[in-house]
């Protein structure tokens, strides 16, 4: 799992030895320094830019989407899975529904992309509307 600041994973990733055929689950987001809206590194997902800078490791988007409250104590809140390799996903996804999440597969690293702004959303209602972590999204299937 990469749980660090986004610029600490860009930072770190080439560093790191032993990546190639690995899961790699990308925790980060690429929030802007002003913290008021997610950054689009040449134009793609962080997911997206950390897979290029790591090619022969399986990127997998996970556990980006909540707060850290909810890491602990999902409750069957929900959790989306993002990336290329369909064993990963798989892998991923077992793990977040072990821990408590209603986790759904997403097939595709670009997606990212739209896990990273969820991410943002969460963050913002979190930190700037509600100033409370108190809370967490939940899918109703109808």
């Amino acid at each position: 799992m990469l749980c660090t600041q986004f610029a600490a994973a860009v930072d770190l990733i080439p560093t790191l030895d032993g990546l190639d055929g690995k899961v790699l689950i990308d925790v980060t987001n690429p929030i802007v320094i002003e913290f008021n809206e997610v950054e689009r590194p040449d134009g793609v997902s962080g997911a997206e830019y950390l897979q290029r800078l790591i090619p022969d490791t399986k990127v997998v988007k996970a556990f980006n989407q909540t707060g850290v409250e909810n890491l602990g104590d999902p409750n069957g809140s929900v959790m989306f899975v993002a990336g290329e390799d369909e064993e990963a996903v798989r892998l991923v996804v077992e793990l977040s529904n072990e821990i408590g999440f209603d986790t759904h597969p997403l097939h595709g690293l670009k997606l990212a992309r739209e896990l990273e702004g969820l991410a943002w959303l969460w963050i913002h209602h979190a930190v700037k509307e509600r100033k409370s972590r108190d809370f967490a999204f939940y899918l109703t299937e109808r």
